[in-house]
This record gives C-alpha cells, structure tokens and sequence, in this order.
C-alpha cells in the first residue's frame, strides 16, 4: 500500500518577478545589423528580441519602446538580417553565433525568441535515454541558444565530434564532450504562427507586468498531482511506493511561503477537471501540476489505479476565464511543451505523443486572449520525475 508521506530529495525551479520602473535616456548606434543604444558611451543591452521578418510590424516596436522603459536597454532583430550577417554551418548555429556577440559586445542577460519552429528554427538535441518502451532518439531544445560556451571556454557547437547529430549522448556516456548545459543568457520562446498570437501575448505580457504586483489573487498557489507512477501500471518497487506527484507538490507548497496554496490531489478525491479549471479562474500566482501527459493533455491517476483523472485537454482550455489573473505554469509531464505539433502529421503517426495538435499544451494555455497563463514551463520530450 503507498503511503503519501515520503522523504526525497528533490530540485525545484521558483521564478520570482520584482516589479520596477525607470526611464533611462539613450542614443543609438549601428554595429553589425544591431540597433545598440548606449548611455553614456555604455554599449550593454538588457533583452534581445528575436524575430522572422514578417512579425517585423509596429506591435512589436511598441513592445521594444516598452521594455526600454520598465526593463532595460531593448533591441530586435530579424532572421533576415541574422541570416544576412552571421557565419554558421546552418540557420541555428547563425542565430547562436548572433546571440554570442550580443553577449560578449552588448552584455545582453536576456533573449526572447518570437516565432514557431517553422519561423525560427529548433535545435533537436540527441539524447537517447535507451527507454526502449517510448523510444524518444531526439527533442527539441532551445538551451542550445542559451548555452554559448562550453566546458573549455570556447564556443559551444552542441556537435564536438563534428558528424552533425547535436547534444549527442547514448545512455550514459557523451558523445558530444565539454557541454556545460550552463546557460550564459536567459531565453524564453514564444511560439507565435501568426500575428494575432503576437498581438495577444504582447498585450498579455504588458498588462501583466503593470498590474499584477502587489495584487490579492496573486497569493494563490494551485497544486496538483496524484499516482504518477501507479502499482496498476506495472511500477513495483520501493522507488514507486508513495503518490509522486502529491509528494512534489507538496514539498513545493512548503518552500512557497507567503502563498495560500490549494491542493488538487487524486488521494483525497479533489482533483477533476472541473475542480482544476475552477480554481484556475479564481486566480492565482503559480500553477504547478504533476503527471503525465503529451502535447494535447495533462493528466495523472488516482492511488494504485490504472485510471485516469485531471484529464485537462487542449479542447477545454476556452473554459477558462481568469482573465488577467495569470499564473505562471510549471507542468511536469511528458511532452506537454513540444511545440513543433501540426495538424498534419496526422497521416504521419496519428498516437505518437499526440503530435498532430494545431498548439502544444503549453503553448495553447499560455496563447489564449481570455486567459490561461502569462509563462508556462514544460518538458519537449519525456519527462522524468
């Protein structure tokens, strides 16, 4: 019988937003197809927003007028003119090389990229885990971008050995040597397909970051999580003998001090689907589920059960209503991230992790214009908790 209490070890992300405002005064220069505005004679960027040229529109420049007022010295930058003026072996390695010198030159701390897989394109890192029941040889992963330099202090192609499979390791051992896996930038997607996904999540973001501090609802932590790992589904052993997803989230309710926390968990019956949209729309600052998943659900399972409960789908997601009380999504689950899904790849493989989803899980909650989140945090592969 599993038992809810358990010891474990475990490492926790917790973003923490401080909300400021300043004004500072800039001129600009050109250098290498970036717009650099300097204070002072200071040549140092905040944030580096990268897009395809045809999001190139006046949104976007408000944006930018934007984020030099509250954030910091701001620049965009097209694909065009990065495809136009930086060396690489392919698209990727440009786009990183450009984002290396905006870093080693213009002290950059921050890139956001605009633009789906098709727009500005992925980074599939091989690494096999050797999980011969869902083979997964390859995923997607954007830390290539942020990862600029590796374990020697040279550029980080991702691809030491030179034979054009990146991030490559076989089971335990790297083929790829000196990967640091250290980020020198924070990077963030939005995987926007088409202007209104751009206008929307702008309009998100700013609303956000003017109106959320210091507000009640923002206090609110929803948690939850059930019987990840269920004895019905064949785990047997000590390793599987508590209910994984409520133990996680509990141990991050501990360390969330200051936050009135709701607990969804399939132990005590609380969790459905119903009850995790209702307290979504109520508000809240954090959101944090754990189980399982794909890129067109979120789920878990009650106590030794093979069943299934939560069942949150892409589908439902229009029934949220939390307007501008947005959380920030941290969703620990297979593949609930990957967001190079189409419709097409339907005659492709039509089960495989439910690849044919117009959006990702994530990216369908955080791109609704009624709701939903402002960030969502998740796997692009599979998830191991």
């Amino acid at each position: 019988m599993k038992q809810i209490e358990r010891k474990k070890v475990i490492t926790l992300l917790f973003i923490f937003f401080y909300f400021i405002q300043f004004n500072p005064v800039v001129s600009c220069i050109q250098q290498n197809g970036l717009t650099i505005p300097t204070n002072d004679g200071a040549c140092e960027h905040s944030l580096l927003i990268i897009i395809p040229k045809r999001y190139d529109t006046m949104i976007l420049q408000q944006f930018k007028n934007y984020k030099n007022e509250i954030y910091g010295k701001t620049e965009i930058i097209t694909t065009k003119e990065i495809f136009n003026t930086y060396p690489g072996r392919d698209k990727q390695e440009q786009i990183k090389y450009c984002i290396k010198q905006a870093y080693d030159e213009f002290h950059i701390s921050s890139v956001l990229i605009i633009g789906d897989y098709k727009d500005i394109p992925v980074r599939y890192c091989y690494n096999n885990d050797g999980f011969l029941s869902y083979p997964e040889p390859y995923f997607i992963s954007d830390l290539y971008y942020a990862d600029l330099y590796d374990g020697t202090g040279c550029f980080s192609s991702w691809d030491t050995d030179n034979d054009g499979i990146f991030g490559e390791w076989q089971d335990e051992s790297a083929d790829d040597a000196d990967i640091s896996l250290t980020p020198e930038v924070t990077l963030g997607r939005l995987p926007c397909s088409n202007i209104f996904e751009v206008k929307t999540v702008i309009r998100k973001i700013i609303d956000y970051e003017i109106n959320t501090a210091y507000s009640n609802w923002f206090h609110r932590f929803v948690v939850a999580g059930g019987d990840t790992y269920s004895e019905a589904r064949g785990y047997v052993g000590e390793i599987y003998d508590y209910y994984e997803g409520e133990v996680l989230t509990s141990e991050a309710v501990d360390i969330m001090s200051g936050f009135n926390a709701t607990k969804l968990f399939a132990s005590t019956e609380t969790l459905s689907t119903l009850t995790l949209i209702k307290a979504i729309n109520q508000g809240c600052g954090f959101l944090y589920l754990s189980g399982h998943g794909s890129s067109g659900v979120w789920n878990t399972h009650p106590p030794n059960s093979a069943e299934t409960v939560g069942n949150f789908q892409n589908m439902l997601m229009p029934l949220l209503r939390n307007k501008n009380k947005l959380p920030v999504c941290i969703v620990e689950a297979c593949h609930n991230s990957q967001f190079d899904v189409s419709p097409l790849r339907i005659f492709c493989n039509p089960y495989i992790y439910g690849t044919w989803h117009r959006d990702c899980w994530s990216w369908k909650l955080t791109s609704l214009p009624h709701g939903g989140s402002i960030a969502t945090i998740g796997c692009t592969g599979l998830s191991w908790q």
